[in-house]
């Protein structure tokens, strides 16, 4: 088994967001394991609000009813063009039923995202919302879609596991556990391997790290090629970059291929703690 939590990937089939009186709101509608129309409610509330809750609870997260609910103490949110991810701290995680961290991608281009993306920045301008971060660079993915470097629909996707030396063997568990998860494209067509649910997913890929079989040195399709050397300075301006510093740098994302992946240990404290995989569908 892979060690660390996995990031479960959900795509989203509607968005819708507001604000009301007290309060600025985000609802993440998409399709799990426990139900089919699935809702994830985020909810900030306004710091010049009446005091309901203290404001160093959080912001507050209801999925399809109050049994699966929790304040966010530790949590934070990372918004980027096409995604949105949430990390949890493991009560919390419980509290809503997930697994672990959990990514929303937008590979349908769903209304009412952009309008999300713009309540969220409004969500850190407040005490409650100060783990969001926002960083978008739209204008940049339209210039690398025009110019064919990846194709429009391309969807991202984003693993987090535990470090340890033989990468090769931490991709080889992440694609099991991810398998078993069934949270990858084309998972009801019965396969019984990874290899195979890669197979019968065709040209579309399975839009999650099974589409990745090997670590290589240089990028390449079906390959999460790792990045070290000057190739880590040059992104993230250190060779020990923070998980951070990896997920928010706008080039490393950029240079990613449609049906490739790339592969970073992530250092804490300077020491090095996870491997961070991330890679782009192949449409």
């Amino acid at each position: 088994m892979t060690q660390g939590r996995l990031v479960e990937t959900f795509e989203l089939k509607e968005v819708q967001s507001g604000e009301d009186a007290g309060c600025l709101w985000v609802t993440l509608g998409f399709s799990s394991k426990l139900r089919k129309f699935d809702v994830l409610h985020v909810v900030c509330g306004k710091d010049n609000a009446p005091e309901s809750i203290s404001a160093d609870t959080g912001l507050y997260f209801e999925r399809f009813d109050q049994a699966h609910s929790c304040c966010g103490r530790a949590t934070s949110i990372g918004v980027r063009t096409t995604t949105v991810r949430i990390d949890l701290s493991p009560a919390e995680t419980r509290a809503l039923g997930f697994r672990g961290p959990v990514t929303f991608v937008n590979c349908a281009k769903v209304t009412g995202f952009e309008k999300a993306i713009t309540v969220f920045r409004a969500f850190a301008q407040h005490s409650r919302g100060k783990n969001v971060i926002v960083r978008t660079h739209s204008k940049n993915l339209d210039r690398r879609a025009s110019s064919g470097r990846v194709a429009v629909g391309a969807n991202p996707y984003q693993y987090v596991v535990d470090y340890q030396e033989d990468v090769q063997a931490a991709l080889d568990n992440l694609r099991q556990d991810v398998f078993r998860s069934g949270q990858y494209y084309g998972a009801d067509r019965g396969a019984k391997t990874p290899d195979e649910a890669l197979e019968r997913a065709g040209e579309a890929g399975t839009r999650s790290i099974l589409d990745i079989r090997r670590i290589t040195e240089k990028p390449d399709y079906f390959c999460a090629a790792r990045v070290h050397g000057a190739d880590l300075i040059r992104y993230f301006g250190t060779d020990k970059p923070t998980l951070a510093m990896v997920e928010n740098c706008e080039a490393f994302w950029m240079d990613i291929e449609r049906g490739m992946a790339r592969c970073v240990v992530i250092y804490e404290a300077g020491v090095p703690r996870k491997l961070f995989f991330a890679g782009y569908s192949f449409d």
